[in-house]
């Protein structure tokens, strides 16, 4: 079978979570996976495209370029919430799913935090969309910057004056903003000549991850 090497080594570690299970259930006595030698098999996997570094990030002057877009949206047409979204994303580098599960709840303009503890799926067989926990499910809090702050603040007051306001900090008139609304807002606006390549919403995380990577952050 085609398959990524990618997708062999996720069905390899399902199947080995299934076996350790049947162990401590004593329906068998060994894990047979430990006799897989998994890197052999790469040979007959397909040929992944390794995208290069200006596909995979934003450089200095595209960041600033989407930032001057969505400031040219803001004027044109400021009850856009999703724009927001994307916006938060740049300082945050949160995940699409954790922006799409915001609440209000989760900001503490006092003591200057933001907390994430809830990331929103989608079920791919019935297309529903709901909230769960983060995709390793840990609650972690971040400081809550000025660039932060402003951007919430701008949101909320444009939600309450189109009457878009809910428990959620990124809703329309439809409700929650969905993850793939946020994820296909930001490939249109990237797909301009500015770009290098159209970006995507994890190109915006892995961007900022870098970032802080190279100014010493673990």
């Amino acid at each position: 079978k085609e398959i990524p090497y990618r997708a062999l080594k996720a069905m390899y570690g399902y199947m080995n979570g299934i076996f350790d299970k049947c162990i401590i259930d004593k329906l068998i006595k060994e894990n047979p996976c430990k006799y897989i030698d998994l890197p052999i098999y790469k040979q007959y996997c397909k040929e992944e495209k390794i995208k290069t570094t200006e596909e995979r990030t934003l450089s200095e002057v595209e960041n600033r370029t989407l930032l001057k877009k969505l400031e040219e949206s803001y004027k044109k047409k400021p009850s856009y919430i999703v724009q927001y979204a994307i916006e938060l994303s740049l300082y945050t580098g949160m995940r699409v799913g954790e922006l799409s599960a915001l609440k209000w709840e989760d900001i503490n303009f006092d003591k200057k935090t933001l907390t994430i503890r809830r990331s929103e799926k989608c079920n791919r067989k019935t297309k529903e969309y709901y909230i769960s926990a983060t995709k390793n499910d840990k609650i972690r809090t971040i400081p809550l910057t000025n660039e932060m702050e402003d951007v919430l603040l701008r949101v909320k007051k444009v939600e309450l004056a189109n009457g878009f306001l809910t428990e959620f900090v990124f809703s329309n008139e439809n409700g929650r903003i969905h993850t793939g609304t946020i994820s296909s807002a930001v490939r249109n606006v990237t797909m301009s000549k500015e770009f290098g390549h159209t970006k995507s919403i994890h190109a915006i995380r892995r961007t900022l991850n870098s970032n802080l990577r190279c100014n010493g952050m673990s």
